[in-house]
Parts: structure tokens; C-alpha cells; sequence
């Protein structure tokens, strides 16, 4: 047996090993440049990619720059301005302070510098690849630095090979420059890939760069924090309830200025709320201050995590603040509505308005239809669907959708074919019966089939918008009386104007208006205007993923459109509505299970009903 001898490894192999721990994607690249600009105190900065930042990516500023004695460190390995000696790592201010990323990313590319101190008047250029210095020049060139890198991981092929598309990679850039310009509003920010411009955004207030990031009618509508106890400080801006997504890719952390991930901020903000709608996460920024050596900011190579010296002080603390910020928002008085005059008038509006939502809607409707023809109500408040109900939306569910076979089915549940052919049924002499206003009822020859009405018109519309996109032109929309000018995250507007032609195949009448809004001139027929809006604002949320496959972008926006547009549990629903959704969804090519995995259909047959009434099977008609 040959035993394996211990060697030291080479300084490049080193190298390369460190720079998988701070850089493992262009975004890696992109952030550690940001963060070395913004140290040097940049007002402005501009990043520009190609290839989504694998090919080319150029990082430009107007700091303080280098001094030409320091340049031959700047890129050497565990060399930095920002600390001295071990006892500075726990006190740490400055973002960047590893001093390995210029030396991580030589290492796995070629590097070009240019700089120029305030203190000079002349500027240099140094290129430097696999960590060897190669060339050295005096140049002319205004205060700053520009760091351009070439062919990331040209040195090292096997990480190059695993990283995703252009596309995806550009989304990751843009999103994490997103997070570091909300760090600091009072920087101009621009970032481009090619000649497109992905963001551009104005140096200005935190609410203003809040506005550019995420739109500004959305933040217009969220609470300020500002909270102290005398250590910890909490600013920022939060949405109340009802304008809660269904990712958290809009929620921001911020610890001392650095932009973190921290599951204790996030659960502290998420139970400050007296209630949620189900898998949505409110919106916002959250910044915390509190003393350096109180934060440990080491524990993630890239340091997008951090460690609390006091977790239970830091999530109490944001519990309050946020409660505290949305108890004045809610007591911010708006409007005043004189039922003499029909007249508004501002300032003395009930507060509560400010949380209207359609979930209100049907929970107020359900509770309006409560009233049952049982004795023990709160037993089983069945109610008959032959009960008519005030629903505007009469036209929910239009007639069968005759799916072709090619209609994709979602995930499977553990049906056999006996199972399948029970649930077959004649509409015609079928007797259907609302439960809750969630399930419907109603018996099949081979027993009682129960069905998830909200599961159930997920699954309808999911195959209506897998075939119209496949095969779109025949969906039409239903137009606005009055245009509506919707307004959309940065981000999320860049990948709607790129989508547009899928958006409309859903029949959405939608074009783009300039500077990350939309003109909305029509909307599919069964939804109204009011549930339109938030339908697009999902839709553009399950965009940000990326484009896999044609498929797979066709069932993610499928899924998103049904999802947001679908019936909801406790909305109450007439005869017809009932029918047509019993009508629709049996000619799905997979009635039994929703896009999302939830079962649609549940089958009892007639023998155990039998059996557990002490019945014998031969009475059976």
C-alpha cells in the first residue's frame, strides 16, 4: 500500500483555494469591489458587465484611490488598510477588510487597475493574471480607481464550467447591488450590461432609493421605524400586512451599513405583525446600529451573515420598532368622509382603511353566509351552493377549458386507475354543496367526492395558461375603462419588458411606460381589476428565478398566474360558479393534484360509508 505524503501546497494553489472562499460567482466579484469603493468613500460608481459579468466586468469610481507605494500590496494576499491586528477583527467598521479580494480574484482571472490618489498627480495601471504582476505603467486619469477583470475563472475551468447563465448571473448582480445601494443612498449608483442600463439610481434619501428599488407606490404605503433604547437603533421602512409578498427577496437586512442575511431579523420582523397571510413575508428595509464589538461579521467567508453578541436584545428590539412603527402608521389619519355631503375630506379617515385587502373582502363575505340550515352550526356550516350570494365576479369561472393532451400535468399523487374512473360523474344530475366556503361536496355513484375549491381552480387555471402559452391567441382580454399606470421593482420590471409577449398571452393588455412602469389596458376575464394588479406583481416575482428552459419558464409563470388569480379558501361561491369549476376542472388532463402538490380531490366510497353506519354492502342502489 502506497501512503500519501503530506506536502505544503504552492502559493497559487493557496490562492486559488481562498478565492473559492470569497469569490463563487461574478456577483462575488462585483461585491467586493463595490465594497473596497465605497470604503474609499466614491460618490459615485459605476459597474458595467458582459456575459452576465463572466466574460467582463468593470467597476469604476471617484474615491480617494491608491497611492502608487501601495500598489504592489493591493494585490497581494492577507495585505489591507482596514485593520492591523487581530483585535480590530472584532471591531470591525469598513465593509471590506479581508484583504484578499483583490489577490482572490487576480488569482482566478486577469486583472486590470487603474488608479490615481487625490494626493498624486499622476495616475498607474498594473495588470495583473494568476496572481503575477505582468505590466506597470504611469497614466493620466482623473482621482479614483477602475478595476477592470477578464474571463473570471480562466485559471481555474472546473468552477468556471458550474456557473449559470448570463441571465441568471446578471439578476444576482443587480440584486446584490441593489442591497449595497440601499446601504448607502447617499451614493450614485449605475449598472449596465453592454449599452442596456439595468439600474440607475440618484443619490438622495433612504425612502427615495427605497422607491427606486422596489416603486415608489409601494413605499409610499409603508411605516417608518425609527427606534432606540440607547444601544440599539432601528430605522427603516416596512409594508403593512396586506401588501406582504410571497418571497422574501424584497426583504433587506442591514447591520451597521453591511447587508446581511439573518434568520433572527427576519422571524423578529414576521412576528411583530399580529398576522400574516399565509406564505407571504412582509416588505422592507430594516437597519440596525449597534456597537462593532457587539456584531461578529467573520462568520461567513463573504460575510453575509453575522452573529449577535445579544440575540434575545436584538429581537426584541426590532419586534418593538416595527410594531411601534406600524401602530403609527395605522393612527396616521388620511381622509374624512361626510355622509351628508358625499364629500372626502383629509386628515380624519377611519385608520383601519389603510388595511384593506381582498382576503378582508372574503372573510367578511364567508362570515355573511354563516347563517346555516343546521342546528349545529359550528359543527359543519355546510351551505347549499343553490343559495345565491352577492359575488360580482358571477363570471369567475367560464365554461369548460377542453385541454389538449399536451397540457402538462403537475405533481402526482398515489391514484390507481379504480380511483380515477370513480370520480367520472354527469353534471347534469350532480347535486353540489359548498362546506365553509372551501370544499364542495356532491355524490358520485361509487360514493362522496370532496373537493378543494381553492386547490381545484388553481389546477384549471394552471393548464388554461400552460396551453395559451404553447399555443397563444386565443384568450382575451376584457379592457379597462380607465388605464391603470402599475409600477414595478427595478429588477422585476427589467424581466416583465423582456417578457411581455408571455404576459399578454395571458391576456393581460400591457405595455411598458417608461422608467420601471407599466400601462395596463386590459386584464383576463376572471379577474377584476383590483386582484389584476397583485396578479402582475406575482407573476413578475416568479420571473426573477430565470429562464431554465422554455418549459420550465412557461410552468413557473403558469403556476404563478393560477396561484395569485385563483378563487381563494372562504370565498363564497353560486350554483353556476360551482358547476363551471366541477366543470372545468374534470376536463384538466390531472384533476386530482394542484400545480402546487396539494391534493385537489378526495374520494369516499359508498362501502365504508356503509360500513361505519353498520350497513350491509348488498343495499347499495
Amino acid at each position: 500500500m502506497i501512503f500519501p505524503k503530506i506536502s505544503a501546497l504552492s502559493e497559487s494553489t493557496i490562492n486559488k483555494i481562498a478565492a473559492g472562499e470569497v469569490i463563487d460567482r461574478p456577483a462575488g466579484v462585483v461585491k467586493e469591489l463595490v465594497e473596497n469603493s465605497l470604503d474609499a468613500d466614491a460618490q459615485k460608481i459605476v459597474i458595467s458587465l458582459e456575459d452576465g459579468g463572466k466574460e467582463f466586468i468593470r467597476v469604476i469610481d471617484d474615491g480617494y484611490g491608491i497611492q502608487a507605494s501601495d500598489l504592489g500590496l493591493a494585490y497581494a494576499r492577507h495585505a489591507t488598510s482596514k485593520i492591523e491586528d487581530a483585535e480590530d477583527l472584532f471591531k470591525i467598521s469598513s465593509l471590506g477588510f479581508r484583504g484578499e479580494a483583490l489577490a482572490s480574484i487576480a488569482s482566478v482571472a486577469q486583472l486590470e487597475l487603474e488608479t490615481k490618489h487625490v494626493s498624486q498627480t499622476i495616475g498607474y495601471r498594473v495588470v495583473v493574471s494568476d496572481g503575477i504582476e505582468l505590466e506597470r505603467n504611469e497614466i493620466a486619469r482623473n482621482t479614483g480607481t477602475s478595476i477592470t477583470v477578464r474571463r473570471l475563472f480562466l485559471h481555474t475551468p472546473v468552477r468556471r464550467k458550474f456557473m449559470n447563465t448570463a441571465r441568471a448571473e446578471t439578476q444576482k448582480i443587480s440584486a446584490m447591488v441593489s442591497r449595497l445601494a440601499l446601504a448607502n443612498p447617499d451614493v450614485r449608483f449605475k449598472l449596465l450590461e453592454g449599452d442596456r442600463v439595468l439600474l440607475s439610481l440618484n443619490k438622495g434619501s433612504l425612502k427615495n432609493r427605497l422607491g427606486e428599488i422596489l416603486g415608489f407606490n409601494l413605499v409610499n404605503e409603508m411605516a417608518p421605524l425609527e427606534w432606540s433604547d440607547g444601544h440599539l437603533h432601528i430605522q427603516g421602512y416596512v409594508s403593512p400586512a396586506h401588501l406582504a409578498r410571497g418571497k422574501g427577496s424584497h426583504q433587506y437586512f442591514f447591520v451597521n451599513g453591511r447587508s446581511v442575511f439573518s434568520p433572527i431579523v427576519s422571524r423578529a420582523w414576521a412576528e411583530a405583525y399580529d398576522s400574516l397571510p399565509p406564505g407571504k413575508r412582509p416588505v422592507g428595509a430594516v437597519f440596525l446600529t449597534l456597537p462593532v464589538e457587539e456584531v461578529d461579521v467573520n462568520v461567513h467567508p463573504t460575510k453575509k451573515e453575522v452573529r449577535f453578541l445579544n440575540d434575545s436584545q436584538i429581537f426584541w428590539g426590532i419586534q418593538q420598532a416595527v410594531r411601534d412603527g406600524l401602530r403609527r402608521q395605522i393612527a396616521m389619519p388620511e381622509m374624512e368622509f361626510e355622509p351628508k355631503s358625499g364629500t372626502f375630506s383629509p386628515n380624519t379617515f377611519s385608520p383601519n382603511s389603510n388595511f384593506h385587502s381582498d382576503e378582508s373582502d372574503a372573510s367578511s363575505e364567508a362570515a355573511h353566509h354563516k347563517t346555516l340550515p343546521f342546528s349545529f352550526q359550528s359543527g359543519f356550516s355546510a351551505v347549499p351552493v343553490s343559495q345565491s350570494t352577492n359575488k360580482t365576479q358571477s363570471d369567475l369561472f367560464t365554461g369548460p377549458a377542453r385541454l389538449s393532451p399536451a397540457a402538462q400535468q403537475g405533481n402526482q399523487l398515489d391514484f390507481n386507475s379504480s380511483d380515477i374512473a370513480s370520480v367520472s360523474y354527469d353534471s347534469t344530475r350532480i347535486q353540489h354543496m359548498q362546506l365553509h366556503n372551501r370544499y364542495i361536496l356532491f355524490a358520485v355513484e361509487s360514493g362522496l367526492t370532496l373537493v378543494n375549491q381553492e386547490a381545484a381552480h388553481e389546477r384549471v387555471l394552471f393548464e388554461r395558461c400552460l396551453e395559451e402559452l404553447r399555443k397563444p391567441g386565443r384568450l382575451s382580454s376584457q379592457q379597462l375603462l380607465f388605464p391603470e399606470i402599475c409600477e414595478f421593482p427595478a429588477q422585476e420590471a427589467a424581466l416583465l419588458d423582456e417578457n411581455l409577449p408571455e404576459i399578454r398571452a395571458l391576456a393581460f393588455d400591457l405595455e411598458s411606460f417608461g422608467r420601471n412602469t407599466f400601462q395596463l389596458r386590459g386584464i383576463p376575464m376572471e379577474l377584476n381589476q383590483d386582484r389584476a394588479i397583485r396578479v402582475l406583481q406575482d407573476i413578475a416575482a416568479s420571473l426573477v428565478d430565470g429562464k431554465k428552459s422554455e418549459e420550465d419558464f412557461h410552468r413557473r409563470l403558469a403556476k404563478a398566474y393560477a396561484k395569485a388569480a385563483g378563487v381563494r379558501a372562504g370565498e363564497a361561491l353560486d350554483s353556476m360558479q360551482v358547476s363551471n369549476l366541477i366543470d372545468n376542472l374534470f376536463a384538466t388532463q390531472n384533476p386530482y393534484v394542484s400545480p402546487s402538490g396539494h391534493a385537489v380531490v378526495l374520494r369516499f366510497p359508498l362501502d365504508e360509508i356503509n360500513r361505519r353506519f353498520g350497513l350491509k354492502p348488498e343495499i347499495n342502489t
